[in-house]
């Protein structure tokens, strides 16, 4: 009787909408590239930081150097801030 009532529990559990994100939790953190090839070199940074529940602000730093006629030119620097709702059911950030 115990063996039937638990494998009854392990089939209820089993059949149940348990729907657990496991993207969301990884979202935040720093991502970096390291860019080098003959017309460029730097770095582009996305920094992803969560503010509310479905709510990220994503800041992109680029700092770059063209190589022109094998001379390294004046390092530009961007900063961009965007910010992005996270969609629960794509499990995608969009950018608003």
């Amino acid at each position: 009787m115990k063996i039937l009532l638990l494998a009854m529990t392990i089939i209820a559990i089993g059949c149940g909408d348990f729907k657990q994100d496991n993207v969301k939790p990884h979202i935040p953190g720093t991502y970096t590239k390291r860019i080098i090839n003959e017309y460029n070199s730097g770095n582009d940074t996305l920094i992803i930081h969560q503010t509310s529940n479905n709510v990220f602000r994503i800041t992109r730093r680029l700092a770059i150097s063209k190589i022109r006629e094998g001379k390294q030119m004046p390092i530009k620097r961007i900063v961009e801030v965007w910010i992005a709702i996270y969609n629960e059911n794509e499990q995608v950030l969009n950018e608003t």
